[in-house]
């Protein structure tokens, strides 16, 4: 058994920085210790769980499946810690150092970064903020466990025990090439069910959104789509399409951002389909956490959504 009197929330942290750095030179960067320090602290970890935690191979440090284990846990925990410090307190955002972990597609980051950002730099210059790649088939996973605070996105169904708020309701639209061979100036839904079509996500894992969102409304007609290419961002859908005689489809608002960048037609999507929406989702375990309150609320407020709309 563990003596808990071995622990304190100084080591906890300092296993936290290990695993998100991998290095034992950046997770004392980031905890403002020297190396020896954390490789002091490293052992003593190792002493306490009886495990290697880190194990240094030719690509660097490598967790242990008991460090993964581990990690989950201590950081729900840490996070809960400090949210138990600051409830009732007022929140500095000018000396937050809080580390958010936001689950954002390329697509919406490219709609929310350019204003999120600014705020965040302008009012939490120390807050260290980290985006990545949203998995639709782990979202209550990933927020319960602590390996992402938010995710902004498309969601077709809320997991329980989650909360959301919506942000911005879109539409649909269809993205073909400017110098598309046959289709020119209209699309109708015979024309989009006997294209060829690219599409996000993979045949078999972490469908997206909006995809699982187009399929369905297109089996109501009657038709599927015949896929030519996979790609896993918005960004090389849209590519895609303006080099080939693919059709695309997407929420407008993105449609029409992509336009700006590539050669590209945009239309209506030519058959009905439900209203996407881009839904803000956190768990409870952060609901009242102060930084987290703080960062959701700056996402609300950044102007993100009101641009979109114009």
């Amino acid at each position: 058994m563990i003596d808990l009197r071995s622990v304190d929330l100084h080591l906890l942290a300092c296993l936290d920085a290990l695993m998100a750095e991998g290095s034992v030179t950046h997770a004392a960067a980031r905890m403002n210790l020297s190396q020896p320090a954390m490789s002091n602290a490293l052992g003593r970890l190792r002493d306490i769980f009886r495990d290697q935690l880190l194990v240094r191979t030719a690509r660097g440090m490598v967790p242990t499946p008991r460090a993964i284990e581990l990690h989950a846990l201590v950081r729900s925990t840490l996070q809960a810690f400090t949210s138990l410090m600051s409830e009732g307190n007022d929140f500095d955002a000018s000396a937050s150092t809080s580390r958010i972990t936001v689950a954002v597609s390329d697509y919406t980051s490219a709609l929310l970064v350019p204003h999120l950002l600014p705020l965040v730099r302008r009012e939490a210059p120390g807050m260290e903020l980290t985006l990545v790649a949203p998995d639709q088939s782990r979202v209550r996973e990933g927020l319960e466990s602590g390996e992402v605070d938010l995710m902004i996105g498309y969601l077709v169904d809320l997991s329980e025990g989650l909360r959301a708020v919506e942000l911005y309701q879109d539409a649909f639209a269809c993205i073909v090439a400017a110098d598309h061979p046959v289709i020119h100036g209209s699309l109708d839904v015979a024309a989009y069910g006997a294209a060829a079509h690219v599409r996000r996500g993979t045949a078999t894992t972490n469908p997206f959104t909006l995809e699982v969102m187009v399929d369905r409304a297109l089996e109501e007609q009657g038709l599927r789509r015949r896929v030519a290419l996979r790609t896993q961002t918005a960004f090389g859908l849209a590519q895609a399409v303006a080099c080939s005689e693919l059709v695309g489809s997407m929420a407008r608002t993105g449609a029409r951002h992509y336009a700006g960048i590539f050669s590209i037609q945009v239309f209506d999507l030519p058959f009905p389909a439900a209203t996407p929406t881009i839904s803000m989702v956190w768990h409870e375990r952060t609901h009242r956490q102060a930084a987290a309150r703080w960062f959701r609320e700056a996402v609300r407020r950044c102007g993100a959504w009101e641009a979109s709309s114009a």
